[in-house]
């Protein structure tokens, strides 16, 4: 009963976890936000200024242990069974997202503990 009870708990607390977005800014400074809904979105986008610029989003799915588990990209548009990728738009717009990752936190197993969202220049220019 007592194994029973500390299960329970360590579920409970990893739920709670789970529904928290930490992130720490270029300073150092970490934030928290609270995630109360079950499904997510996280998108970018870009301006074409003259030249060809393919800008990729990309979510890393990393485990308990710390190792790499799966990861959702312009190439592989499904992960984990809970996060989904877009497809690859390699031209910028001035308006709107060009690229859009949904995370599903509900769906997530159990035994993932991070979501890393990366934005990488492909192509064509530097991230500032």
């Amino acid at each position: 009963m007592l194994l029973g009870k500390r299960l329970r708990a360590s579920w409970e607390q990893r739920a709670q976890d789970v529904k928290r977005l930490r992130r720490a800014n270029t300073a150092g400074v970490v934030e928290e936000y609270d995630l109360p809904k079950p499904r997510y979105a996280f998108g970018v986008s870009w301006r074409d200024s003259g030249r060809h610029i393919d800008i990729d989003l990309q979510c890393v799915v990393v485990d308990n242990a710390g190792v790499i588990i799966d990861c959702a990209y312009y190439n592989n548009l499904k992960a984990v069974r809970a996060i989904t990728h877009s497809g690859d738009e390699t031209a910028g717009k001035p308006t709107g997202i060009q690229e859009l990752i949904w995370a599903n936190l509900n769906k997530l197993p159990a035994h993932v503990s991070v979501l890393v969202f990366v934005v990488a220049a492909y192509s064509g220019g530097l991230l500032q």
